[in-house]
């Protein structure tokens, strides 16, 4: 899902639950559009900072 932000927060409540191990699943922009450097290339994708409480 294309964005203009750099950054995107989700926020999602579970309420009491408890887990032992938790799956994200990310994807990227695609392919690079004309006029981006490495065009026609698929995009990076990088991931920091998922804090879990």
């Amino acid at each position: 899902m294309p964005s203009d932000q750099k950054t995107q927060q989700i926020n999602t409540g579970l309420g009491s639950k408890k887990a032992r191990f938790i799956k994200i699943f990310a994807q990227n922009y695609g392919k690079l559009p004309e006029g981006h450097p490495g065009a026609g290339r698929s995009a990076w994708l990088f991931v920091d900072e998922i804090g879990v409480e």
